[in-house]
């Protein structure tokens, strides 16, 4: 398996500044640019998005909510959040698959930006107006009725264990409403009606997903070459840990968060606090390009350089 990034990178200029918050189509495109990358041939180019406080908070998210309050100050009048987004569209525009979360019910793929769109299908001649999803899931424990669900033109692929195989089929049963279907119908319907694929890829002997053999089928079976990850911080430093992750882009938001939330419980951060590192050892990130808008957000490019030995 492919683990060493291409640090042959260049973004030109190094430095720089976003000239609207509608981040212009050729500054958006030039800044994440994959024209210059060396695709492997075992498993897809990956990238990790994400969106921070100073203190690496990514998310406000307080007890019953279905969606958190965002990072990126979009809510703030005249922070300049939208930039964010504008960002995150454009890395989507470029990327044949995101990995997303389970927990968020609401996640698309979905392109919004006519210029984007009509720059995927024209100048990258990519077949989908959207990248597919990706969505790792151990347990399986969730509907079909989900939002994320409905739009069918979206490609998704679930990746699971074979618990976790046993309890989407429960699942989509339910669904379609059809208990007594058998089991390679209901998921042959499932597949025709909403556009998902269940793949089952098990770490032998542990009731978990097998990041790096899923990353190997994604692309020699898939034909996914360029992911990005936006799965949160568990899923991040699973696969950093794992050396499949060749850069890291981030949006650092001016604002202080603090770990826990009202009911004191931690918020979620960029990496997952059980990974640890020493000093001699530690990924370290290479930074290739840097722009910034407004007052409150800078917007990082970096490629990582791996120095330990990965235990798959």
């Amino acid at each position: 398996m492919t683990t060493q990034s291409n640090h042959k990178l260049r973004i030109e200029p190094r430095v720089g500044i976003f000239s609207s918050e509608l981040v212009p189509l050729e500054e958006a495109v030039g800044f994440f640019s994959l024209a210059t990358v060396q695709v492997p041939t075992d498993r897809p180019y990956i990238w990790t998005n994400t969106v921070t406080s100073l203190d690496g908070v990514i998310s406000f998210w307080e007890e019953g909510e279905k969606t958190a309050v965002e990072i990126s100050m979009s809510h703030v009048p005249n922070s300049g959040g939208k930039a964010d987004w504008r960002m995150l569209q454009t890395g989507w525009t470029l990327a044949d698959a995101v990995i997303i979360s389970p927990k968020e019910e609401e996640t698309s793929t979905t392109i919004y930006f006519n210029d984007l769109l009509e720059y995927r299908k024209n100048v990258l001649k990519m077949e989908s107006p959207y990248p597919a999803q990706i969505i790792i899931t151990g347990r399986g424990e969730f509907n079909f009725g989900q939002k994320r669900f409905h739009d069918t033109h979206i490609r998704k692929i679930i990746v699971t264990t074979h618990l976790g195989h046993i309890n989407l089929l429960r699942h989509a049963k339910e669904y379609l409403q059809q208990p007594t279907i058998s089991d390679d119908e209901a998921f042959s319907v499932l597949k025709e009606k909403l556009n998902i694929k269940v793949r089952v890829i098990e770490t032998l002997g542990v009731n978990s997903v097998d990041i790096v053999k899923m990353c190997h089928y994604l692309r020699t079976e898939e034909n996914i070459r360029y992911m990005e990850c936006s799965a949160g911080g568990y899923t991040i430093s699973q696969m950093l840990y794992l050396k499949l992750v060749d850069e890291c882009r981030f949006t650092t938001s001016g604002q202080v968060c603090g770990h826990f939330n009202s009911l004191g419980e931690p918020r979620p951060t960029m990496f997952n606090e059980n990974t640890t590192f020493g000093s001699q050892e530690n990924p370290l990130l290479h930074y290739a390009g840097i722009r910034i808008y407004g007052l409150h957000h800078v917007f990082i490019r970096g490629v990582w350089e791996y120095r330990h030995n990965a235990k798959s």
